[in-house]
This record gives structure tokens, sequence and C-alpha cells, in this order.
């Protein structure tokens, strides 16, 4: 009977529980999605400062300013509509991460598209103007 019990045991402790799924599916830690979104794209950001990668293959941000998160979601939200959704199956895009001070490389950037991860990080406190622009850039780097 204790045989069975502890064979029953190490069965359960051998499965380790995932608590974060999203950085399971694009290997960036601390994001959140945002619940806003109207469009088959998730939107997500930074909760906390995000950190993945080593030397040239890093990726570093903030957490983004509230006031700059709602402003860039609903400007990005706008311009997704222009594009259909078999045009963003095509491209196998899935998720845009939003998130303040990028840098890719240790370099700063506004911007970075991962096709492998199907996603696109953007930068918040990237200027308003220059922002679609930006989104549309990205999108095509797909």
């Amino acid at each position: 009977m204790r045989l069975i019990l502890i064979l029953i045991i190490m069965i359960f402790v051998s499965f380790v529980a995932k608590s974060d799924q999203i950085y399971e599916i694009i290997k960036l830690p601390n994001l959140e999605i945002y619940n806003n979104s109207q469009n088959k794209v998730k939107f997500l950001y930074a909760k906390d400062n995000v950190n993945a990668g080593v030397g040239i293959n890093s990726v570093n941000c903030e957490k983004p300013i509230k006031k700059d998160l709602d402003n860039k979601i609903i400007s990005s939200d706008t311009n997704f509509k222009r594009y259909s959704n078999f045009f963003l199956d095509e491209i196998k895009l899935k998720y845009v991460v939003f998130c303040d001070n990028l840098k890719v490389s240790e370099i700063s950037a506004h911007g970075f598209a991962n096709p492998e991860m199907k996603t696109i990080i953007l930068n918040t406190s990237s200027d308003k103007r220059i922002f679609k622009r930006i989104l549309h850039h990205e999108i095509f780097h797909f």
C-alpha cells in the first residue's frame, strides 16, 4: 500500500506547473494581456521590466506608462482594422507587445518584429506622429 502511495506521489511531483503561459509561447517574461483589443491579434503589455536573451539577441524594455499605453493601444487597434483577417493569417502575426524604452541588442529601438515568435514589440515612448508608421513598418517585416 505504501509503495502505491509513493508511486502516485512521485508521478504528481514530476509534473511542473507553468505559472506564466505567455512566457512559454513567446519567450518574453512579465507580460499581461490587454483586454480591449478588437482584432485577431492579441495585445500584450509589460507588467514589469522585460529582459530576455543575452548580448546580440537581447530584448529589454520597461513597464509602459498607463496613459501612453492606452493611447498606443487605441491607435494600434484602429490601424489593425486596415488589414484583413486573411492577411493577418497569411503573415501569422499573433501578438503585439507594448513596452517603454525598448532596447534590442542594447540599442534603442522604436519597434522589433520577430516572425519566429509571431510577435511585434512596440515602444510606447515613441512619438505619436511616427507611431503609426512604426506599426506598419514592423508588420511588413513579416
